[in-house]
């Protein structure tokens, strides 16, 4: 019974459509209407990343920062005898990390008495946002939830 309301339903909203839109409809271009997606839309990357359409060169040179990272055993990262924390550039507007395997993940700032921003999944061999929109010089640390890890981070 619900189906065949259902169908209905459909069949009268296509009849309604196929009158008032001409035959052509489809094939014509709009001249008032910009093109999708507009420059400056946040699309999906990979994983949990975001993108900026026309940002391009800046999501290649933040990368392009990238560094190496292996935690200690704890799970900490940078570790001594390093600096016990990183500092954030004008490269990246985030803190990035592609691990080798995936791991949940916390950034610590130092500017917050060391409060940590909560952990994060980060999946293996995909950049992933762990901290967003951070203040360029920001001091900072991350804390693995499984332990060692590697991989690569761009900040």
């Amino acid at each position: 019974m619900k189906f065949r309301h259902f169908a209905a339903l459909v069949g009268t909203i296509a009849a309604v459509l196929a009158t008032a839109l001409p035959a052509n409809a489809a094939q014509t271009p709009r001249s008032d209407v910009a093109a999708y997606p507009p420059q400056g839309t946040t699309t999906p990357h990979s994983g949990t990343t975001t993108a900026t359409i026309g940002d391009d060169v800046g999501i290649q040179s933040c990368y392009g920062s990238q560094k190496y990272y292996s935690s200690d055993t704890y799970g900490m990262w940078p570790h001594y005898p390093s600096p016990t924390y990183a500092t954030t550039t004008t490269a990246c507007a985030d803190i990035n990390i592609k691990p080798t395997f995936g791991t949940s993940v916390t950034v610590c700032f130092e500017a917050w008495g060391g409060a940590c921003n909560g952990y994060k999944w980060a999946p293996g061999s995909q950049w992933t946002v762990i901290a967003s929109n951070v203040r360029d010089g920001s001091r900072f640390w991350i804390f693995f939830e499984t332990g060692e890890s590697t991989g690569y981070i761009a900040y």
